[in-house]
């Protein structure tokens, strides 16, 4: 019995640190000047961005206007039952408020986090672009900044100030998703590394006459599995996180 206290207390320790990492990793802006400035989609009502997505897109729209950014990307691909994506809802927006369609890029693929930034890293590929500003609500961030690291982008995160998740009742069910999420991902990418190091043949060279090296294990690189977007551009391949539909928020695990 004293056993399963200690377990139920190690269990609640790390949840609140893991929580504490999320909450104050969101406190923080490093932006910077970049390449391109790169927003995570959220969901859209008809043609116009929903109040978290807005938020989104005007604080990227002012890093541009500020001079850290020539080129924004805008992601996501249409939601359920949307006739606009969530992109070209965006993209849209911005124009609204200022911005030449000279300098956005977008995609229309993505319906998560991880796909939003494989996504944004085609792109990036694709038009010469070696850094990133990653704007998304601020308990979002931390996940998507892994995300970023593992798609190859280099980046600094950008929290929008303005957050419609501002009371403890809107907040404190974002936290518990993110730290969910954070987990499935975690653990998700442990059981791949798993698979592919389980799947991935060792080939030994057998000595031939006149070999005077021995034995040599030699392993072949391994192939990642890639789709490819709309650009033909090799993409990481996308988790398979399931849709989780929220109000005001479109991506499945944003």
């Amino acid at each position: 019995m004293r056993a399963v206290k200690w377990f139920i207390l190690l269990i609640a320790l790390w949840l609140i640190t893991i929580s504490s990492t999320i909450w104050h990793y969101g406190t923080k802006d490093n932006a910077a000047p970049a390449d391109c400035i790169i927003v995570l989609g959220a969901a859209v009502q008809g043609n116009e961005p929903t109040p978290v997505f807005a938020e989104r897109i005007r604080h990227a729209v002012n890093l541009y206007q500020r001079g850290l950014a020539e080129k924004i990307i805008f992601t996501g691909g249409k939601g359920e039952g949307n006739a606009h994506s969530e992109s070209s809802v965006a993209r849209t927006f911005a124009q609204r408020l200022g911005i030449p369609d000279t300098a956005i890029y977008s995609e229309e693929n993505s319906h998560t986090t991880q796909q939003n930034l494989a996504e944004a890293a085609a792109l990036m590929r694709l038009h010469g672009l070696h850094s990133a500003i990653v704007v998304s609500d601020p308990l979002h961030l931390k996940r998507a900044m892994w995300m970023a690291q593992d798609a190859g982008i280099k980046a600094v995160s950008s929290p929008t100030p303005s957050s419609m998740y501002r009371s403890l009742a809107t907040q404190l069910p974002f936290l518990v998703r993110e730290v969910y999420f954070i987990h499935h991902y975690a653990f998700k990418g442990l059981l791949v590394s798993m698979h592919r190091r389980m799947a991935d043949p060792i080939h030994q060279r057998i000595d031939q006459p006149g070999d005077d090296e021995g034995d040599v294990d030699t392993h072949h690189p391994r192939q990642f599995p890639v789709s490819r977007g709309r650009t033909g551009n090799a993409l990481p391949h996308p988790d398979a996180h399931e849709r989780f539909q929220q109000l005001n928020t479109g991506n499945g695990d944003n």
